[in-house]
């Protein structure tokens, strides 16, 4: 059978039988193409979920082995003498996410060749420079597009497997390069360089924590630093990141250990060609600007997301921690402190000194503390009596590309929305006609739209520009699928919530299990679509009724109290933590 890696049909043979990679293949609104041929399709590997958390382990120890001689390499390559800390604050997300990506698609790749179906496939003819992305920023697009893909599996194919292959001459129409900006947005950029100006008249001593990215509104922003007696700071650029002239030769020298390991084999071949320009060829360049831009020497770096996409940020923060500043992060959504394994948090307790949680706390790691949510702090939302019902969808790329406890891949994606389909099969046609689901903004090429859209056809679809918020003061009643952050702010703001999901694809760790148990046994949470659409359909005419008897409360107070706290009082009490801090400098 001819193998199809993914769904770029240039690299498809219709004439005979085929074998498809995996789902991600058949991408839903082209079944009228797929559909007609004569087809099979591989298992995913991590269907399996035990096998998923082995593999976690795997990789993460594969990504500590490679952390460490990366660390060496570049210090040599860059002429310095860093930290095994300040290399992992720089390239670790990039790292990590590479690591995994690159180990799912080697091992579809193994089992297409275990299955002894393969007679032939086709591999991208391709010029490495092409694809070597200018920072985690473009990787980052990359990783869910077809294009990439196709990429790494010939890769995989030519480097480390036996299957049999013909190249085709395609070259990458993905091509980098910086977006041109309109006129607005070049306004927007002169007037935020001039604030930046401004900024950096202010002696360094009135701004001594450097806030970026806190998931504070500018008004608590600037309510916060007044409150520590520093004069607000406004905003930082966020540097943009050259495309630079590759530099193949001196890429060639970052040789990384031989091993028996098959797989960190091929890694060793293709981190050097993989590894983002802003930490070779682009790094020099930016780390000349940051300090144009960034204060010299802050005590505090404060931040909940800037440690993941902006280069500047994380080549600033790293070179600051190295000086002797503490760097602290906040929790930026939700999962943090619930799901049994999640990379993000993973990497946040390996690089902040502080890590301020909504909540949760583990009393083996000091470094952790518990403060009122930022994020969730003050959020007033009405329930409309009259209203509609409002479901809100999270959003899963087809290929798969993070570790964590939740739908991977695109049969984990048709497992998540199988349980939905469940859960309005089983409403009753009052509740269905009030029902809206919200889609998720990030709905790559409106897959979900036309997907359900095809299930539902009457159903009412929102993709459009208003927040969740603006939809729940319109809806009685809000209901989400998912474990993320979207009804942990529903639960601060006491709207009338029900939650229901697949706990095979949303394993919990121990510590936040009995919380959970709390919300099921009350009614809250709910591990089948039926029971939750039974609830839907019996309470839907009044849910503040049910919301808000006693045991109810209790259960949605305590899990609120441990995983989205919030406080009246969160100004005394942040200033409090940040104040205290500074004295351990």
């Amino acid at each position: 059978m001819f193998l199809i890696t993914t769904g770029d049909q240039r690299f498809w043979k219709i004439d005979e039988p085929v074998l498809f990679l995996g789902e991600w293949c058949r991408i839903y609104y082209e079944r009228h193409i797929w559909g007609k041929l004569d087809f099979e399709i591989l298992p995913y590997h991590w269907d399996n979920r035990k096998k998923l958390y082995e593999d976690y382990i795997y990789i993460n120890n594969i990504y500590e082995r490679i952390l460490t001689q990366l660390t060496v390499l570049l210090n040599k390559y860059h002429g310095e003498n860093h930290s095994l800390r300040y290399w992992r604050i720089i390239i670790g997300p990039w790292l990590f996410c590479f690591i995994g990506i690159l180990y799912d698609r080697y091992l579809s790749i193994r089992l297409a060749e275990e299955s002894g179906k393969v007679t032939n496939t086709y591999i991208m003819e391709h010029n490495i420079e092409d694809w070597i992305p200018t920072d985690y920023n473009k990787f980052f697009q990359w990783h869910r597009e077809d294009e990439y893909n196709q990429y790494l599996y010939s890769t995989i194919i030519e480097l480390a497997s036996k299957l049999k292959f013909e190249r085709k001459n395609i070259r990458n129409s993905n091509k980098q390069g910086n977006t041109v900006e309109n006129l607005s947005k070049r306004s927007k950029t002169i007037i935020k360089n001039i604030i930046n100006k401004i900024n950096k008249i202010i002696p360094e001593k009135y701004n001594n924590i450097v806030f970026l990215s806190p998931y504070l509104t500018r008004i608590k922003s600037m309510q916060l630093q007044l409150s520590l007696r520093q004069i607000p700071w406004i905003y930082y650029s966020n540097i943009r990141t050259p495309d630079s002239k590759i530099n193949t030769e001196k890429r060639g020298g970052i040789l990384l250990n031989d091993s028996d390991d098959r797989f960190i084999r091929l890694l060793k071949i293709i981190i050097p060609e993989q590894i983002p320009q802003s930490y070779i060829e682009s790094y020099g360049l930016l780390k000349d600007e940051v300090f144009k831009v960034y204060p010299l020497n802050p005590k505090i770096i404060f931040t909940s997301n800037d440690h993941f996409h902006n280069e500047g940020f994380k080549i600033w923060a790293a070179s600051c921690v190295e000086k002797g500043t503490k760097f602290v992060g906040m929790q930026h959504g939700g999962f943090e402190g619930l799901g049994l394994f999640f990379s993000t948090e993973d990497h946040q307790k390996k690089i902040w000194d502080r890590y301020y949680t909504w909540g949760w706390q583990e009393y083996s790691c000091k470094k952790i503390v518990p403060l009122s949510a930022n994020k969730l702090t003050g959020i007033k939302i009405k329930s409309n009596t009259g209203g509609r019902i409002l479901m809100v969808n999270t959003n899963f790329s087809r290929y798969f590309y993070a570790m964590q406890a939740m739908p991977i891949g695109s049969s984990g994606v048709e497992q998540y929305l199988q349980y939905i389909f469940k859960f309005i099969h089983h409403l009753n046609m009052k509740v269905r006609n009030l029902l809206t689901i919200r889609l998720n903004p990030h709905d790559i090429k409106d897959f979900q739209k036309k997907y359900i859209g095809s299930e539902f056809p009457d159903l009412k679809l929102y993709l459009g520009t208003k927040s969740m918020y603006e939809q729940m003061r319109e809806c009685r009643l809000f209901i989400c699928n998912n474990n993320g952050t979207t009804y942990l702010e529903a639960f601060a703001a006491n709207f009338p919530s029900i939650l229901f999901w697949n706990p095979g694809q949303w394993e919990l760790r121990d510590s936040a299990k009995p919380f959970f148990d709390d919300l099921q046994r009350v009614g809250i949470l709910h591990y089948t679509p039926e029971t939750a659409a039974e609830l839907v359909n019996d309470i839907y005419e009044d849910p503040m009724s049910w919301w808000m008897q006693d045991e109810v409360q209790v259960a949605k107070n305590n899990f609120c109290y441990e995983f989205a706290r919030t406080s009246k009082n969160w100004l005394k009490e942040w200033a409090g933590f940040l104040k205290q801090l500074t004295k351990e400098i």
